[in-house]
């Protein structure tokens, strides 16, 4: 059961950046929407762990920008569903079901490099039984990040 639950914590490992994830080739307006890159999401919260995932989906909107020169910064904000998901159990026990979800908000500087704010969101439940009884486990967590980095806008 520890391997289980340390499976579970686990999830989410920073192969991908935000860019990848969430991030939009295009250039795009004020209020556009477009999906999650949802390969790159799978990657990201599947780190090395044995859970499986089918899929996910989720959109991502410019919710504004605002300033100037080199103070402009990105408002963006996004959510997510992770589908299929389903961890290796040990023998005996089975999966009743399994539910990840988050979301992200962040304030991205539009210049060359610059200092991102990050807030996200995350939740996980899972329930499964086995012959000795069943367990249930909700990990909720959000949290906030800021850090320097460097991203392109068009």
């Amino acid at each position: 059961m520890a391997k289980l639950i340390d499976e579970v914590i686990e999830l989410g490992n920073e192969q991908n950046t935000d860019q990848e994830i969430f991030g939009n080739a295009s250039p795009v307006t004020v209020g556009a929407t477009w999906p999650v890159n949802a390969k790159a999401l799978i990657a990201e919260l599947k780190g090395d762990t044995s859970v499986a995932m089918s899929g996910a989906k989720g959109t991502v909107k410019l919710d504004a920008v605002t300033g100037s020169g080199e103070n402009l910064v990105a408002t963006v904000t996004g959510i997510y569903v992770v589908e299929g998901a389903k961890p290796t159990l040990p023998a005996g026990m089975t999966v009743d079901s399994m539910n990840i979800s988050g979301g992200i908000a962040m304030t991205v500087p539009a210049v060359a490099k610059g200092v991102q704010k990050k807030r996200v969101t995350a939740s996980m439940q899972m329930a499964a039984h086995g012959k000795g009884g069943g367990i249930e486990i909700k990990i909720d967590s959000a949290g906030e990040q800021k850090k320097t980095m460097e991203l392109t806008f068009h």
